[in-house]
């Protein structure tokens, strides 16, 4: 007897696959956007977005009191 979210497995691979090239494309986009528009090369490029997800990944999750 199949479970009845056994239909979901699939659906959740879709899921994951399109939210992980959704975040390749627009981080493609960014670096073609250094490159082109900032005069970035691709070291310099990189450096920018190492600092930003890594300000984005040690970025306080508690809310901060008024």
């Amino acid at each position: 007897m199949k479970s009845r979210f056994a239909s979901n497995i699939p659906r959740y691979f879709a899921y994951t696959a399109f939210k992980g090239f959704g975040f390749g494309l627009i981080t493609a986009m960014w670096v073609v956007y250094l490159q082109q528009q900032r005069g970035l090369s691709l070291a310099q490029a990189t450096i920018v977005n190492v600092t930003l997800f890594a300000r984005v990944m040690l970025a306080p999750t508690k809310p901060r009191r008024c």
